[in-house]
């Protein structure tokens, strides 16, 4: 659980830190762009602008033929230039002549006044870039100078910025590149996820590899220092019931739970070295009802009530008896130990399609979350005394019969573990 929470922490730190690169990266660039752009039409209309200052002459006040000679030649200017508009200013700002005419009595250029003040101090100088009709557009002016070089007015120019529409082409070029370059960065997070999940995978399969090693030894050891007694508990059991037996059914009972450990202590050795099973026909609901029969005294002890799932038709399952048996048992067990001070523990068997599935839960205090994720690994256990091989047990034996096996729980909300295994016909 925690590794999968910091394999998406990473992954999503990976792709917000790659969008917030990509965006920044988009919009310097974009800012750079225009910038240069923009300082490049600059240049050019302030050499126009400077070229034209040096044709034109401010035609003497009240001269009707000396201005329509200027207009001439800004309109000339404007045609060579490919503006859009030319004015000419006297000393003061106010318009003289423009081509084409001025539009009514405030100047076109008032976007502009203080570039134009700049040029009627002597220096060349561009406006800002504006629009005006969604068109983009940039001024800019240059002194006129008399013949003893004191300015005596300026012209201003006008063009539209091609450049910037071109910047649109650009901008659109720019966030389709930012936007397969993030759909790659997403894509290779993937499959790094995906990479990460297999190694997770491996590391997991070694380690419980390992953890079968070490239950290996043990059960070895156990086996051989266990069936001594037992054979010894055996024959002294015999002997009893022999003697004083007279056909009470506890003196059969002995032998059979001894044959139990018996099996018991051979099946710890082929959770670790598995043998192969025998498959029969198992009728579900009496299985439980066995199961529970053993547990008859622990059940009384703890002080947990029992309730059974009524069956309409008997549910058959391909499993080994006495192995299911013991999976049962370990849930059973588990669910009793976790109501210590009483409680409920309900079965319910269901068919779904060709699977049956049986349910056991228990009203204990439930299982948290990071626990929950690792229930059915060997050694995990939440009690004191446990072994942590009860619901490792139990995944062996079901996923031995082609099942599986799985389980539900909330703190504080009780538990349910399920087993699904192929139904057959009796």
């Amino acid at each position: 659980m925690r590794q999968s929470r910091v394999r998406v922490i990473v992954s999503v730190a990976i792709i917000s830190v790659s969008a917030a690169i990509f965006a920044t990266a988009g919009f310097f660039i974009d800012r750079r762009l225009v910038n240069v752009l923009d300082a490049r039409l600059g240049d050019a209309l302030e050499t126009q602008a400077r070229t034209i200052a040096t044709t034109i002459t401010i035609p003497p006040d009240d001269d009707p033929v000396s201005l329509a000679l200027v207009v001439e030649d800004l309109t000339a200017a404007r045609i060579a230039s490919e503006a859009q508009l030319i004015v000419l200013f006297d000393r003061y700002g106010a318009v003289i002549a423009a081509d084409p005419p001025a539009l009514g009595a405030v100047p076109y250029l008032r976007l502009d006044n203080a570039a134009l003040a700049s040029a009627l101090t002597g220096e060349v100088s561009a406006g800002e870039r504006y629009q005006i009709g969604g068109q983009d557009l940039k001024s800019a002016f240059a002194p006129v100078t008399g013949p003893f070089g004191d300015v005596i007015g300026a012209v201003g120019i006008e063009a539209p910025a091609g450049f910037f529409g071109a910047l649109r082409d650009v901008r659109a070029a720019l966030v389709t590149t930012l936007g397969i370059g993030m759909a790659l960065v997403i894509g290779l997070t993937l499959i790094v996820w995906r990479f990460w999940q297999r190694s997770e995978r491996s590391e997991r399969a070694i380690f419980r590899a390992q953890q079968l090693a070490t239950i290996g030894q043990m059960t070895a050891t156990m086996a051989h220092e266990v069936r001594n007694p037992l054979s010894i508990i055996r024959a002294t059991a015999e002997r009893i019931r022999r003697k004083y037996g007279d056909g009470d059914e506890i003196f059969d009972f002995i032998p059979e739970e001894i044959d139990r450990l018996d099996r018991l202590t051979r099946w710890y050795l082929d959770f670790a070295r598995p043998s192969e099973i025998t498959l029969a026909s198992v009728e579900l609901n009496e299985l439980v009802k066995e199961t529970l029969s053993r547990v008859r005294k622990e059940i009384e002890a703890a002080g947990v009530t029992v309730e059974i799932g009524e069956v309409s038709n008997p549910v058959f399952v391909a499993a080994d008896r006495d192995r299911l048996l013991q999976a049962i048992l370990n849930i059973l067990i588990n669910a009793i130990e976790a109501m210590s001070d009483g409680g409920r523990i309900s079965t319910q068997i269901a068919i779904r399609g060709d699977t049956a599935r049986l349910e056991i839960s228990d009203t204990g205090p439930g299982i948290s979350p990071d626990v929950r994720a690792t229930v059915f690994d060997p050694f995990v256990t939440t009690k004191t005394t446990g072994s942590g091989l009860g619901l490792a047990v139990v995944r062996q034996v079901v996923e031995s019969l082609h099942g599986h096996v799985g389980i539900e729980s909330e703190t504080g909300g009780g538990t349910t573990v399920w087993i699904e295994l192929p139904k057959v016909d009796s």
